[in-house]
C-alpha cells in the first residue's frame, strides 16, 4: 500500500477506536481485511444506536471523528448486532508509486 493511504488508515481508525473508547462499550476489536482492491477497517464494540456525523460549531472540540471518516475514506457505515455494534470504513487500494488521481 502506498504511504498516503497508510497514513489515512491510521488517522481513521485512531479516530473509531478513541470513539469506542470514549463512548463505546468494552470489549473493543479492530478488525482489518486486505483485498486486491481495498482496505477494510472495522472497529467494534460501540452501542447499539444510529451513528451519524454531527454537525458542529466551529469552536466545537470534539464531534468531529465521523466527519473525518466520512471525508477521508471511500466508503464508511455502520454493522449493528443484538450486542452491540461497529462502525466500518474503506480506503481504495493503489498500489506503491502509484500516482495519485
Amino acid at each position: 500500500m502506498d504511504d498516503d493511504t497508510l497514513a489515512a488508515a491510521l488517522l481513521i481508525g485512531n479516530e473509531l477506536v478513541t470513539n469506542a473508547v470514549r463512548h463505546g462499550q468494552r470489549p473493543v476489536a479492530v478488525t482489518a481485511t486486505l483485498t486486491p482492491s481495498a482496505l477494510r477497517v472495522e472497529v467494534g464494540g460501540l452501542e447499539a444506536t444510529d451513528l451519524r456525523p454531527l454537525q458542529t460549531i466551529d469552536s466545537s472540540e470534539s464531534g468531529r471523528g465521523l466527519q473525518i471518516v466520512a471525508a477521508l475514506s471511500g466508503g464508511w457505515g455502520t454493522t449493528r448486532s443484538p450486542v452491540g455494534g461497529s462502525v466500518w470504513f474503506e480506503l481504495p487500494r493503489r498500489p506503491p508509486g502509484a500516482l495519485h488521481s
